[in-house]
Order: C-alpha cells, then structure tokens, then sequence
C-alpha cells in the first residue's frame, strides 16, 4: 500500500518529505489538544461542569480521530511518528 500511496502523491507533483513533515506536525498538535481536552474533561466536577462534559468529550473524540487517520496516512507514506513526545510536540 505505502508504494502505491507514495507514488499517487508524486504524481500529483507533491513532495513526500514535505507533505510528511506536516502531517507529523499535525498529529503532534492533535496529540497534544487530546491531552488537554483530557485534562479539561478531568477537572469538570460537579453540577456546574456536567454541561460542559458531553461537549468537551465530543472535541476530544475529534481530535483522537483526527490523530489516528494522520498517524496511519504517516505510515502509509513511509514515514513514523518520534519516539520522543517532548521531540513530538516541539514540532
């Protein structure tokens, strides 16, 4: 598959090293806003947070999905997330 992949995007005249570096980029920030929706979710407490739960859980689910597609489209291009997550984040 990540041949195919690779050569359907050289095709369209789109470097792969480039196109690579964003979308490790993006799931770096879709990482790290899942983990802040986490911690968002997590200090919700109470009456007055109950509103808010059901709409910041629909954002982190987003964004877990958002980060899963991107880090299989990675893979499929032949690139790889960074074994390091402050590395991940700092892109």
């Amino acid at each position: 598959m990540s041949k195919f992949a690779i050569k359907m995007i050289q095709d369209a005249g789109i470097n792969v090293d480039e196109l690579l570096k964003l979308l490790i980029t993006n799931a770096g920030s879709e990482m790290s806003t899942y983990y802040h929706y986490n911690l968002l979710r997590s200090n919700l407490i109470g009456i007055e947070g109950e509103g808010l739960k059901e709409i910041v859980d629909i954002a982190k689910t987003e964004d877990r999905n958002h980060y899963e597609a991107l880090s299989t489209r990675i893979y499929e291009l032949g690139g790889e997330l960074p074994d390091d997550l402050t590395t991940f984040y700092e892109n």
